[in-house]
């Protein structure tokens, strides 16, 4: 089980989202004054850099093994953390983008109302390195 926060106060499961929606603070969940955070974090890399692996991994749907075929994600995939503390409940959207440059038209809209993004790429690969500025310089137009 995935923790965030300090020590047992917070414990997330995840699940996949299927239903796309703008990231937005939640609403009235919690009546004794607490606050409902909704926090939406893009993955980005080139194909193949490993971002759907590391997503399944914090949302405890693969233990990360290579032992699965790669599928190229198509377009975004988005799954889900939830969580909730003594004050405050917590989602955290993780937004796994294509690093195809077919869908590179889509970069823009996805990354509205990001909170934050993580670049994934291989090391090992010299081509990821000049993929990932292409990636990047791209989202961040």
């Amino acid at each position: 089980r995935s923790h965030f926060g300090s020590r047992d106060l917070v414990r997330f499961q995840g699940g996949a989202r299927t239903r796309v929606r703008p990231a937005e603070p939640l609403t009235g969940a919690m009546g004794d004054g607490g606050k409902d955070m909704r926090t939406k974090v893009l993955l980005i890399g080139p194909c193949q850099a490993g971002k759907s692996t590391i997503a399944n991994v914090l949302v405890e749907q693969s233990d990360g093994s290579d032992n699965h075929p790669y599928r190229p994600t198509k377009g975004v995939r988005i799954l889900e953390l939830e969580g909730e503390g003594r004050r405050y409940q917590s989602t955290i959207e993780l937004w796994d983008i294509s690093g195809d440059p077919a869908y590179s038209r889509t970069w823009p809209a996805l990354q509205q109302d990001a909170q934050g993004v993580v670049i994934v790429y291989n090391p090992d690969d010299p081509q990821q390195a000049q993929d990932i500025e292409r990636v990047w310089a791209k989202m961040a137009t």
